[in-house]
């Protein structure tokens, strides 16, 4: 209708055009059909050959470019939808029988054997199935620990790890370091902490009472690049003969 209404053509012209695409679209048999779509191609794709003054806009080429090429269309774009026996295809079935054809031919086999093959590639199949859905359930997102809480994990107690979760937590955008010969001095807004070249000590309250690295420290361990030393207080005992976790007790620690 968009094209025709744009070719201008008279209203004796147009309905002439709309009865032969009826006439074409609805035919009662498939001889009637052929015959009604030659005879509907030859006039439609003639439009434009005696049309010196440009009557038709270019409708003949229009009809020959988008109504009387449908088999060229058909085999381009619908390619999946044909019948190829396994080759050459995405089509799920058809790729079932390309594995049929891979296992059996070249293969003289007995009937039983035949029924074998067959089972064995459907209960394989089903299982492989199976499988992918298991793999399915069990799939969780994993996140990396903190190399410093990974080896906390191993030797501390699950109360010194969550102490020093919390430190990882704490911002620490505004510090600022400043290196002597023997400490390192970082500098926040809320003060001036000092802490030893190897890491093994702080200024700050949370060293003093937990003996655990704390912020400035696990801060100065990834700027320098330098391993914290882990305190001893925490650490787990493991007595081998009865496979029992004791833990010390923190000295001289407030709890």
């Amino acid at each position: 209708d968009k094209r025709l209404s744009q070719a201008k053509l008279r209203r004796n012209l147009q309905e002439e055009i709309y009865k032969k695409f009826e006439e074409a679209v609805y035919a009662t048999s498939e001889k009637k059909s052929e015959k009604i779509i030659r005879d509907c191609e030859a006039f439609l794709c003639g439009l434009d050959e005696d049309d010196e003054d440009g009557t038709y806009d270019g409708l003949g080429h229009y009809f020959k470019t988008h109504w009387f090429n449908i088999t060229e269309y058909s085999a381009m774009f619908f390619r999946r939808d044909l019948l190829t026996l396994g080759n050459n295809t995405t089509n799920r079935i058809e790729r079932y029988h390309s594995t049929l054809k891979k296992n059996l031919r070249n293969r003289k086999l007995r009937f039983p054997e035949l029924i074998q093959v067959l089972l064995d590639i459907s209960q394989l199949r089903e299982f492989d199935r199976k499988k992918k859905g298991n793999e399915m359930k069990i799939r969780f997102p994993v996140q990396e620990l903190n190399p410093v809480l990974e080896r906390l994990c191993k030797v501390y107690t699950p109360y010194a790890v969550d102490r020093v979760v919390d430190q990882l937590a704490a911002t620490t955008t505004s510090y600022n370091i400043i290196k002597d010969r023997n400490t390192y001095i970082v500098a926040s807004h809320t003060g001036r902490y000092t802490a030893k070249t190897d890491l093994t000590e702080c200024s700050c309250t949370f060293f003093q009472n937990f003996c655990l690295p704390s912020r400035h420290l696990l801060f100065l361990s990834e700027k320098e690049e330098i391993a914290t030393m882990l305190a001893n207080p925490w650490k787990k005992l493991i007595f081998q003969d009865f496979n029992i976790f004791f833990f010390k007790k923190p000295a001289n620690l407030f709890l």
